[in-house]
């Protein structure tokens, strides 16, 4: 999923919840991709989306099963 469609997804789903969301622009430093506030409190949110690599997972696998782990 792109980042832009993950990041769109979450903010529906927490104004659906009565937040008011405002995206943070990207810098160069690492910052929260969202912030978000309802009821005078603020969250900030830093999104991640993690793939696994079916190879490797594979391998590991392979490692466990002979009893190398």
């Amino acid at each position: 999923m792109a980042d832009a469609e993950l990041k769109a997804g979450i903010t529906r789903i927490l104004e659906s919840w009565g937040f008011v969301v405002t995206s943070i622009p990207e810098s160069v430093s690492k910052s929260p991709d969202l912030l978000a506030q309802k009821d005078g409190t603020s969250f900030v949110f830093e999104l991640k989306e993690r793939l696994d690599d079916v190879e490797l997972l594979e391998e590991e696998r392979a490692h466990f099963l002979a009893g190398e782990l």
